[in-house]
């Protein structure tokens, strides 16, 4: 058998080397994954962390004295998108309990395995749903859960049904918390000037959050306020407030209470898109406290978008447009606990404030402000998506508050320091305004804060998000569309082009470079 040649023996041995090192750094990425799963130590690099507990958790987890039994009651049989929920449920729960230290159990129950096991999953507080499943290369309609039960000190919480995973964790953190301390903190709606309490249809979808943390109280302020109250909210009044019950307000903020106020400058009518002025009683009140909420609609080319319905003929066709009288909010007070985890927020019919003439003793901070190219609508008696307006010489330019905080002693002879949150639109929260998630977590956010609880902050705020593209001038976005038309394909061959030159080069100095050897 004759021998290898020189060229057979690099081969081989250039072969040999490839397949030990690859071994090698397989080996090795191994051996740090199973050292790392015993270390707590995790890189979280997905949008908004994820698979990450955040602080508020952390801090609710070191409050456990015994162990939190924790059941994940799924069917085995879902379509593919719920068992991916299942999976990150899953993960996210492993980090509870390595963040616990051990005081989170986690078992896995399957309520399809026999109809006692369905009662018992009915008992624990999740429901079933229809859904269609494909099983043996058929279709068929079953009834499938997908929740979660938490069991602690002989209290009991669970998550009926978990549809997706957005702002999963606040849910299971909430009823942690509310497991270990049953007690809920008491906060205040006002009826008067038929503000909005939660029994409005208008709060119907803050209605179930607010409740499971807090005791609601509704006020009429013909009455004491009562004690036990810590926050004390008045939201979108469309009647002008009673003197006496404006005083109720003055005091209660005098003597060191908490006042939120969601206030609308104009009565505005949506089937007709007109507005009118609207005075609640308060304007005096807010001069003391040195604010201007002057009149006028705020019109910002940075905004939400809305549906609008046209009818052509016998066709009904709706068009998804931009809406400058709903302002998109994105300049937010990255200082307070409340606002710093909100990337922004839809204010429709916002209003402006303005610090008047600051009142020694008090401090004004700005929590929100629109962009930069946003005005004031001076007369906006006709609010329509479908007409164009141009800026009024009179009409300010912005940036505008739409939010802010007035803190400190409203009375010098009091102790204790009051605190006044204002909002210069109510429509944000409102059921008949379009949904936006960004807008409940902001008010929640600021129901927490009022009420002195800010360990679900910043939980609450995780991964809600909403990053809109920055505005271009249409010669950028011609330009950008035919470079992702063009240049990526030129690009791709060009690339193809030289490998293929660098691999042509190669394969001609080979011969050369053996012939030397």
């Amino acid at each position: 058998m004759a021998a290898p040649t020189f060229v057979e023996q690099r081969r081989k041995q250039m072969r040999l080397f490839s397949w030990a090192g690859a071994a090698v750094f397989g080996g090795t990425l191994i051996a740090l994954n199973i050292i790392f799963s015993y270390l707590p130590i995790r890189i979280d690099s997905s949008d908004g962390q994820a698979y990450s507990l955040s602080n508020g958790t952390k801090t609710v987890l070191k409050r456990l004295d015994d162990t939190l039994l924790v059941k994940i009651i799924y069917s085995s049989q879902l379509p593919p998108l719920y068992k991916q929920n299942q999976q990150y449920l899953s993960d996210l729960l492993v980090e509870y309990r390595r963040a616990s230290h051990g005081r989170v159990r986690i078992e896995y129950f399957d309520p399809s395995v026999s109809p006692e096991a369905k009662q018992q999953a009915i008992m624990a507080g999740v429901v079933p749903v229809q859904m269609d499943v494909r099983e043996r290369d058929r279709r068929e309609v079953k009834e499938c859960f997908m929740g979660l039960s938490l069991m602690y000190a002989g209290h009991k919480e669970a998550i009926p049904l978990i549809e997706d995973t957005q702002g999963l964790e606040y849910e299971i953190t909430s009823r942690i918390k509310r497991l270990i301390d049953p007690t809920m903190p008491a906060v205040g709606f006002v009826s008067a000037g038929e503000g909005l309490t939660l029994e409005s249809a208008g709060l119907q979808n803050v209605k179930d959050p607010i409740g499971r943390l807090y005791d609601v109280k509704s006020v009429d302020l013909k009455g004491p306020i009562p004690d036990s109250v810590k926050a004390l909210w008045l939201v979108g009044p469309s009647k002008e407030l009673p003197a006496d019950a404006v005083q109720k307000l003055d005091d209660w903020v005098k003597k060191g209470g908490t006042l939120g106020l969601l206030l609308d400058r104009r009565d505005v009518r949506v089937e007709t898109f007109t507005t009118t002025p609207l005075k609640t009683g308060l304007e005096p009140l807010l001069q003391e406290w040195g604010i201007a909420f002057p009149d006028g609609e705020i019109f910002d080319p940075q905004c939400d978008r809305i549906q609008i319905r046209s009818t052509q003929g016998s066709f009904q066709m709706i068009n998804i447009v931009d809406y400058p009288y709903f302002p998109w909010v994105t300049e937010l007070n990255r200082q307070n606990p409340a606002t710093k985890g909100v990337d922004g927020f839809s204010m429709p019919f916002a209003s402006s404030l303005e610090i008047d003439k600051e009142k020694p003793g008090l401090t004004y901070t700005a929590l929100a402000r629109t962009s930069p190219a946003s005005w004031l609508d001076l007369e906006p008696g006709v609010v329509s998506p479908l007409q164009r307006k141009e800026r009024s010489p009179k009409g300010e330019k912005g940036p505008f508050n739409v939010a802010m905080t007035v803190e400190g002693k409203f009375d010098p002879a009091q102790a204790k320091p009051g605190k006044v949150i204002l909002f210069s639109s109510s429509r944000f929260i409102r059921a008949e305004f379009p949904p936006r998630p960004q807008n409940y977590t902001m008010f929640l956010n600021m129901l927490d804060w009022s009420a002195q609880d800010e360990v679900l902050l910043s939980i609450r705020s995780k991964n809600v998000g909403h990053h809109p593209l920055k505005n271009v001038d249409d010669s950028v976005r011609l330009l950008v569309k035919y470079a992702m038309i063009f240049l990526l394909p030129l690009a791709t061959l060009a690339a193809g082009f030289w490998v293929w030159r660098v691999a042509s080069h190669r394969r001609a100095f080979l011969p050369l470079r053996y012939q030397d050897a």
